[in-house]
């Protein structure tokens, strides 16, 4: 984040401008610029500040919009369980209150012997039909 940076860059400027104030009798040029260099770091200071406020205000409202979401999704099952007990979990009148109607259940499963079955059957018709091609083919 830009704050970090800021506040690694405010500590080294914070040290440079003791140290150029220590020696500012011998570089007398340098007032001006130090007064406008001391100037730029209060500045980035009230920034930072601000920036820790707004931070601060975000967390508030990340958790508070956190807390919204928990207590909708809370209210919106209750809603749909409430559809539910009126019309049945299978009804399609359930779109309306934005809830989606549980699939009808799929067919059975056939037992292995019935699949024996219709595999003995799809054999037998296929037996007829390859005599039967024979028998074409011969003619």
């Amino acid at each position: 984040m830009s704050t970090d940076t800021l506040s690694k860059h405010l500590g080294g400027w914070e040290a440079q401008i003791a140290n150029v104030k220590a020696r500012l009798p011998q570089m007398p040029q340098l007032a001006e610029t130090l007064q406008g260099f001391e100037a730029l770091v209060l500045e980035a200071k009230e920034l930072q500040s601000n920036q820790d406020i707004y931070r601060s205000k975000l967390r508030e409202a990340t958790l508070t919009s956190r807390d919204i979401l928990r207590r909708g999704r809370s209210f919106r099952n209750r809603v749909v369980a409430g559809a539910q007990s009126v019309f049945g979990v299978e009804s399609p009148l359930l779109l309306e209150v934005g809830a989606k109607p549980r699939l009808p259940k799929s067919p059975r499963r056939r037992t292995p012997d019935e699949r024996v079955a219709d595999l003995e059957k799809e054999l037998a018709l296929a037996k007829v039909a390859a005599e039967a091609a024979k028998t074409k083919n011969k003619s």
